[in-house]
């Protein structure tokens, strides 16, 4: 479990260090997990940063596309990832380590791609 949490985190970091660097500049970066117009509703603040977890092929085989997800997550996105599919594990680290999960990266580059403004 521990394995599956540290790859979760790294990602995390990593989507997020990337997406603050082309933020507005600022010394901390509000970020919201759930829905960002309520939040702003609730408390008046906007967030740049709009955070989703998704489970192992979530957005590419099943459930709403990717497209549809970064529409929610504001202009930077964090986007977390999890080796669970429909509640079991989908896939270890070990195969990923080992090109398995090659195919899902793929796709969800290619949506990061389409998503990112020019």
């Amino acid at each position: 479990m521990r394995k599956k949490w540290g790859l979760i985190f790294a990602l995390l970091a990593l989507l997020a260090l990337s997406g603050a660097a082309e933020a507005k500049q600022r010394s901390v970066l509000l970020g919201v997990f759930g829905d960002r117009d309520r939040f702003e509703a609730l408390t008046g603040q906007q967030s740049l940063v709009g955070h989703s977890i998704v489970g192992w092929t979530q957005g590419h085989s099943w459930g709403s596309p990717f497209v549809k997800l970064f529409e929610t997550m504001g202009e930077v996105p964090m986007l977390g990832l999890g080796t669970e599919l429909r509640g079991k594990e989908g896939i270890t680290p070990l195969q990923i380590a080992r090109g398995a999960g090659d195919a899902y990266f793929v796709a969800l580059n290619q949506a990061l791609a389409t998503a990112a403004p020019a």
